[in-house]
């Protein structure tokens, strides 16, 4: 028996009515899924508000910084005396003695190469790191805060590679280090260390894991300058039968209690552990120990050496 036309069209609408979801239902099933970018985006929104405001923070602390790096260059450079330092280069020259007598010997000498007036270069320290905070204020505030959300700055390193050096320089200059070769070895290697520092942050910039071989070796440069200091003082007193200036022993212990600082300040940021899982917190700490080791220095002198 054939199925009448009725009963052909009730089944196909039933099979149709099936296969067809409801309004209700595409509108439940959709929901979810506008929802989610929505939540996402307001996630983001929130995120980059609370960075941006950490960063207005950070400015307020670059802005101060650079105010009293700006009063301490101009206080010493009106309060300080003058007093130069003579950089000598040393050279093998034969013994005319022991020439004289048939028996050519080399001896080490020294020549006179140029003078540094250390009020001028205490100064010059102050100065250039007015204008490392100063920089992160103007021309490159924008690419610092973009760099800082990725856990790096650059602008730091940067300043520390040209500072640095020079306040380990200013403080062998006042610890009876004049060899032209010695201060340069001094330099050069807080530069190396420092700018293997800058390469070792980019690499491991947005990792949670940390490999800290090179960081070791960065270190170690680090450590070099102070080997150098120390030898100097045993062989003043051994050789010598004297002692450095007490100014020079504080003002060099101060500096190596804050390199130490630094570098578990660094090790923090790196591992994100506690507070420093917030890569500004760091950073904050960074200023603090930098405003500290420039000053330490610069007063340091002042106080023993350049003082009225």
């Amino acid at each position: 028996m054939s199925k009448t036309p009725s009963s052909r069209n009730k089944k196909k609408s039933k099979t149709h009515a099936q296969a067809a979801p409801s309004k209700k239902s595409v509108e439940q099933a959709i929901e979810p899924v506008k929802a989610k970018p929505a939540a996402v985006a307001a996630e983001e929104v929130s995120a980059t508000a609370k960075n941006g405001r950490k960063w207005q923070g950070l400015e307020q602390w670059h802005f101060r910084l650079t105010f009293f790096f700006v009063i301490e260059a101009a206080l010493i450079l009106l309060l300080a005396t003058t007093h130069d330092v003579t950089v000598t280069g040393s050279y093998a020259a034969q013994d005319s003695l022991a020439a004289a007598a048939g028996h050519p010997t080399l001896v080490t000498a020294m020549h006179r190469l140029f003078d540094v007036n250390i009020g001028f270069l205490v100064t010059a320290i102050l100065w250039l790191a007015a204008l490392g905070h100063g920089f992160a204020l103007s021309v490159y505030r924008k690419r610092a805060a973009a760099e800082l959300a990725q856990g790096i700055n650059r602008l730091r390193w940067i300043e520390y590679m040209v500072t640095g050096p020079l306040i380990l320089v200013g403080l062998a200059l006042v610890g009876g280090i004049y060899d032209f070769a010695t201060l340069l070895m001094i330099a050069v290697l807080t530069v190396a260390a420092l700018a293997l520092c800058l390469l070792l942050e980019l690499r491991d910039a947005g990792k949670r894991t940390t490999k800290w071989g090179l960081w070791y070796v960065a270190c170690l440069l680090g450590c070099a300058p102070g080997v150098i200091f120390v030898l100097q003082a045993v062989q003043t007193r051994v050789y010598g039968a004297t002692n450095l200036p007490g100014y020079v022993y504080w003002t060099g212990g101060a500096l190596l209690v804050l390199f130490a600082a630094n570098v578990a300040n660094l090790y923090l940021q790196r591992v994100q552990r506690g507070k420093w899982a917030d890569y500004l917190f760091g950073e904050r700490i960074f200023m603090l120990l930098g405003f500290a080791a420039k000053s330490t220095l610069a007063w340091g002198i002042f106080a023993g050496l350049l003082h009225p």
